[in-house]
């Protein structure tokens, strides 16, 4: 078993190590993905990442970007300042007013930029990186600033989404659960967000919105149902995607409903491998998402809306990577996957415009189910531990109830002299965490089945059943104290209450082990300060942050036999806590739109997933997840864009965008960097708009700078190089109601790498093409209102 090492980018909703899945040669390629049979899935070790020291070159870095927006040549979307986002403070709100660093993204920059992945998406985000897994499971969730997992909070429709979970190479409950094509719009807040969202958005928040249907763009008032058609097809996965939309509205339009229904489904994601050895595993996918919202304006009694909306994947891999490569996969010589996702929810929704002097006073109530299944089927020859050819079926389940209910409150109004703006609430949520193991191996010459495998007798559970319970209530008040200067101070206090209840397959498996409860209570304050001119605008911000011990952490029971080791619960793990701050500015000029950030974030007691303890008086290996020191994460930011209409007649709707970030992270205990932050990037890009926005076209330069450090204290590691690719985005009007998107991606074919997709490969893999981005692609897409 490799050595589990602490990073920021582990939690409970790890990577694979994808150092555990190199490969020393490849299998036969085009097996028939039909084939594969339900089975159940085991475990080995969970994963965390690694870390080293890097040059402190923080104060030089942030005084260039200042500088660089204060000089009218850079770029964020037309009129992104005057954007309206609801994630900075829970409430609707220009994104100039927030005291924080937010991006809005919305469903035409997804269009026109080709966005069909949450890996398209983070590449529009400053500081935003997606996790990824290319053997089996795909993209696994976001990196905001250096945090990953568990540590960085999603949300739909402002209800949060289902943790993630995973435990060795055949069980991986990933977080990205959501179809873009329902999608209307994502907002992304980046740095500590406890204060309004809880324990976990240590790292910051994405949230995606789907269309409220009163708040559709009617051409005229008698107009009464509008829709949109979406289609296209994408030669990156062979991926064909169609979604379509419609909006109907009542004569006196208090009754509004919304129907969205979308499907994307395709192949493997080709990477650019010169040996086809290497090429990618050859799979199939198909994500469905079905959406429903009925609404209903009562006036002063409020507005009220229902919402209903069902998620369904499907994923079947030929997992050849793994065929005959190291350890337990020596003999193996076929790997079939079938992976498969599903969530349901239901919520209600109310508005009041007034409740005495609060208005609005929002409400709501919602359950969300979600389960992943993930089944394997293992074909292997006869080797010194078992000693005749197999078949291993492996099946793991991993499912989430969450019921919960929201109260969010406003007011406005003047108080000693000073005008304030208010939000308050409070967060009530129960989650109810299942996982289940099964299992067995047949002799394939006898045909005998058993259900012990490696030792593990099947069925069984990595955690007992569990409930955790968060209460949060919170306050920010935004308070005028001169012209264009507001302070803005905010606290909250959450209860996290974790309950174990051990079942008898759990007790059956560990049957020594008395698992843990928790209790845990916390203060997350925060300060910010904020001056409004006329163009510019400045903030400075404080904000504590804090993240509960998850169940996964706490509980944990493993014991393979086979090998050797055990993992243990640890009751007395404390939360992880964090220190913020954060100095931000914003332009918006006539011609140049700028905001810049940098920020330093400080952590106290991270948690080390399954951290190596050495052996017990039994001679087992034992692992338990530890509280360590400290670690800290610094960076910068920038986003601009630059009209250069007023130059000349010749450069009437054109435009130049730049985006960058820099990252530094460092394990201040043990002096290492964290392996989670991404390497600095930027993006710069050159575009046209008609005068009539009817059509467009952008060229853009993507670079990333090599990686120069890692921790490689347990062994060296392949660090990639860096790289620069070129991508042409264009799209047109073909009529009044009709739009046509076309996405060229990396012009020059390059062949490159991304850090989040192979940290932790050695550096003596021989594999190393595999784990390549894709190279020159193309996506078209259409859409139809009507």
């Amino acid at each position: 078993m490799a050595t589990v090492q602490a990073s920021l980018g582990a939690g409970s909703c790890a990577s694979p190590d994808v150092g555990q899945a190199n490969r020393s040669s490849r299998g036969a390629v085009g097996r028939d993905l039909t084939r594969v049979n339900p089975v159940r899935s085991p475990a080995v070790v969970g994963w965390a990442s690694p870390v080293k020291e890097m040059p402190m070159r923080f104060p030089r870095i942030c005084l260039l970007l200042f500088i660089a927006c204060a000089t009218p040549v850079l770029a964020v979307e037309p009129k992104q300042l005057d954007a309206v986002v609801v994630v900075g403070s829970r409430s609707a709100e220009p994104v100039k007013q927030v005291v924080g660093t937010v991006s809005r993204i919305d469903r035409e920059q997804m269009e026109q930029r080709g966005v069909q992945t949450i890996e398209d998406l983070a590449r529009l985000v400053p500081g935003m990186d997606v996790a990824a897994d290319p053997n089996r499971f795909g993209a696994i969730g976001f990196n905001l600033r250096g945090l990953d997992g568990n540590r960085v909070s999603v949300e739909l429709d402002g209800i949060p989404m289902a943790d993630g979970f995973g435990v060795g190479q055949f069980a991986l409950a990933g977080r990205d659960l959501v179809e873009l094509g329902i999608v209307d719009r994502v907002e992304v807040l980046r740095g500590p967000a406890s204060t309004l969202y809880g324990s976990k958005a240590l790292a910051g928040v994405v949230a995606y919105w789907t269309l409220d249907p009163a708040e559709a763009s009617w051409r005229d008032d008698d107009q009464r149902s509008l829709g949109a058609l979406r289609l296209g097809a994408s030669s990156r996965d062979h991926g064909r995607w169609l979604s379509g939309q419609w909006v109907g509205r009542s004569s006196d339009e208090r009754f509004t409903t919304l129907v969205a229904l979308g499907r994307r489904q395709g192949d493997e994601t080709s990477n650019n491998a010169d040996d086809s050895r290497f090429a990618a595993n050859p799979a199939a996918y198909r994500n469905d998402s079905a959406l429903a919202k009925f609404g209903f304006d009562a006036g002063a009694a409020g507005r009220w809306l229902a919402t209903l909306e069902q998620g369904r994947g499907e994923r079947r891999t030929d997992v050849q990577s793994l065929l005959f490569g190291p350890g337990r996969f020596s003999t193996t010589y076929a790997l079939d996957a079938d992976d498969r996702s599903r969530r349901d929810r239901a919520s209600l929704a109310v508005e009041w415009p007034t409740v005495g002097p609060i208005g609005p006073l929002r409400g709501l109530l919602y359950r969300q189910d979600s389960q992943s299944e993930q089944l394997s089927d293992q074909f292997r020859l006869a080797d010194r531990a078992t000693r005749f050819p197999s078949r291993r079926f492996r099946a793991f389940t991993f499912d989430q109830e969450s019921l919960g209910m929201e109260l969010t409150g406003q007011w406005r109004g003047e108080w000693a002299g000073l005008s304030h703006w208010q939000v308050f609430g409070v967060d009530l949520v129960r989650h109810e965490y299942r996982g289940l193991r099964d299992g067995s191996e047949a002799n394939l010459l006898t045909g005998v089945t058993t259900n012990v495998v490696l030792g593990e007798v099947f069925p069984l559970r990595d955690f007992p059943i569990s409930v955790a319970r968060e209460t949060g209530v919170f306050w920010q008040d935004e308070i005028s104290v001169g012209k264009g200067w507001a302070v803005v101070p905010g606290v909250r206090w959450e209860a996290y209450e974790l309950r174990a209840h051990p079942d008898a397959i759990w007790t059956a498996d560990n049957p020594a082990v008395v698992p843990a409860s928790l209790d845990s209570r916390q203060f997350t304050p925060k300060l910010g300060l904020r001056w409004n001119g006329d163009r510019l605008a400045l903030f400075a911000q404080y904000a504590r942050g804090f993240r509960a011990p998850p169940f996964g952490d706490v509980n944990i029971g493993l014991n393979l036999p086979a090998f050797n080791y055990v993992a243990l619960p640890n009751p007395e793990l404390r939360p992880e806590r964090s220190h913020g701050y954060e100095l931000g500015l914003r332009w918006g000029g006539d011609s140049l739109q700028a905001s810049a950030a940098v920020y330093e974030n400080r952590f106290e007691d991270l948690i080390e997933s399954r951290a190596n303890l050495g052996r017990n008086g039994d001679g087992q290996l034992v692992f338990q997840s530890l509280n360590r020191d400290r670690a800290r994460i610094r960076g910068a930011e920038l986003e601009a864009r630059w009209a250069l209409d007023a130059m000349s007649a010749h450069t009437q709707g054109v435009y130049a965008d730049l985006s960058a970030s820099w990252i530094e992270g460092e394990d201040i205990s043990r002096q290492q960097p964290l392996n989670s932050v991404p390497p600095p990037r930027a993006s710069l890009a050159l575009g046209r708009l008609s005068n009539d926005g009817r059509w467009g076209t952008e060229l853009r330069l993507n670079g990333v700078r090599r990686v120069t450090r890692a921790d490689q204290t347990v062994a060296a590691l392949y660090l990639p190089p860096g790289y620069s690719t070129w991508d042409l985005n264009a799209w047109a009007d073909l009529g009044e109601h009709v739009r046509l998107n076309l996405s060229l991606t990396n012009l020059s074919d390059r062949r490159y790498w991304d850090w989040a997709t192979l940290r932790g490969l050695p550096a003596t893999a021989n594999d190393i093409d595999f784990y390549s981005r894709p190279g020159r692609g193309a996506s078209l897409g259409l859409r139809v209102e009507f």
